[in-house]
């Protein structure tokens, strides 16, 4: 029997139920490599979870094996950069008994190929929390740079440092 292959596709506003979903489902599961916990996700209203679905300088992408989705991604222009050619790449999860598989590949491929499209954006910005080792996989095997390091406060309401990496287009 042939095993399936993951696929990625930007979700849409018909989709804000299953991104909030499994949104909720990473932050109660890793709030402490999140910067956001439970609480926080189950706080927001629909047109929270609309708003980057309908932005054209944001998109959240989900991961699904066949009908069922088992991760999700996001990019995001960068609020702190005034000239707008700055993304951020951030929620990366994929649910527990799907990891180890190189999926992981997929958030940064499908993202770098978006920012390249929307043809704006000159620098992709990521980042993790110290230790979190398969990040840091994932990361450097896309072809980022490491640039240094910073303070984050993460969902559990710890402080901890977190490792950033930079790919110019």
């Amino acid at each position: 029997m042939v095993k399936a292959q993951p696929t990625i596709r930007a979700m849409g506003v018909d989709d804000w139920e299953l991104y909030r979903d499994m949104r909720t489902r990473a932050t109660r599961e890793h709030p402490d490599f999140f910067l956001s916990n439970e609480e926080d996700s189950k706080a927001l209203s629909k047109d929270d979870w609309l708003e980057p679905l309908l932005h054209p300088y944001k998109q959240v992408f989900g991961l699904f094996l066949e009908d069922e989705m088992i991760g999700i991604t996001g990019i995001f222009q960068h609020k702190d950069d005034p000239s707008g050619e700055s993304t951020i790449m951030a929620m990366n999860y994929i649910v527990p008994e799907y990891r180890g598989h190189g999926y992981a590949r997929y958030f940064y491929e499908v993202r770098i190929a978006w920012a390249k499209e929307v043809g704006v954006f000159k620098k992709l910005i990521t980042c993790h929390r110290q230790g979190n080792e398969a990040s840091r996989r994932a990361i450097l095997a896309a072809g980022f740079v490491y640039t240094g390091t910073c303070t984050g406060i993460f969902g559990d309401g710890s402080e901890d440092v977190e490792l950033s990496y930079e790919m110019v287009l």
